[in-house]
């Protein structure tokens, strides 16, 4: 819930950014439209989220008791949250991470990874216990890397108007009939490679190899497929479908 609250207030606050003289699209449009209700929902939820964080989940003791790795990888993510839409002294007011695309895509990925995978296991007071986990590692650069594909893929969408706002992600630099060749497809062999090097190390069933390589050619279809679909919405139940579709693979497997 905690996440859950965080991610919709982070999200929705850069919506609220927008204009009425600026360029957007529909989706920015109805926050527009709806901005008394959504400025509600923000206190809401920002309200909601403190009394969990402090109440509930006593962000202070697991803080106290976290070792320095979870710090640095706090520190580094803070940093990237804060100034993912924030403009800097040293860029002459504009914003360092979204104007650099693969930096852009790297936050993005970094900050979901560590959202969906190191948060949770911390939350739970287990993750000075994961530190020396190889398993635990090895999950966590393959999130990474499929949350990278996904943050690319998310961007072609918004090719148009990111070049007149001169937003220069992957998408506006290499031109998205580039994309499943010359980034999706090389960071799925690596997946593939860390995957066979996981499968061989720690003696994992050979169910879960296939399972994720199954994955990999689902997202490398994809990643072709949305490239001629100029529909926000089937855009985004394609690259959202393919984290439905990991869940249930991977459930899949721990079930049986």
């Amino acid at each position: 819930m905690l996440i859950h609250l965080a991610t919709v207030v982070y999200y929705t606050h850069a919506y609220l950014l927008d204009k009425k003289d600026g360029i957007y699209n529909d989706r920015s449009a109805w926050y527009l439209k709806h901005k008394k209700y959504i400025y509600t929902r923000q206190i809401i939820y920002t309200l909601i989220g403190i009394y969990i964080a402090f109440f509930k989940c006593k962000i202070f003791d697991l803080l106290a008791s976290s070792n320095i790795l979870y710090w640095v990888l706090i520190l580094v993510t803070l940093f990237f949250c804060s100034f993912y839409y924030l403009p800097t002294i040293l860029s002459k007011k504009k914003n360092i991470i979204r104007t650099s695309g693969y930096l852009k895509s790297i936050s993005i990925a970094w900050v979901w990874a560590i959202a969906t995978c190191v948060i949770p296991i911390w939350l739970l007071g287990k993750f000075n216990l994961m530190v020396a986990n190889i398993p635990f590692w090895f999950h966590f650069i393959q999130l990474f890397l499929f949350i990278f594909i996904l943050a690319v893929l998310f961007d072609v969408k918004d090719i148009n108007r990111d070049k007149q706002e001169l937003v220069n992600t992957i998408a506006v630099k290499m031109g998205k009939d580039e994309i499943p060749k010359k980034i999706v497809l090389p960071i799925l062999i690596i997946c593939a490679i860390i995957a066979i090097v996981e499968t061989y190390l720690i003696d994992e069933p050979i169910l879960v190899l296939w399972t994720q390589l199954l994955l990999m050619v689902l997202i490398y279809w994809v990643s072709k497929l949305i490239m001629g679909i100029r529909s926000i919405l089937y855009n985004i139940i394609l690259i959202d479908g393919l984290m439905i579709i990991k869940v249930i693979l991977s459930s899949i497997f721990l079930w049986s």
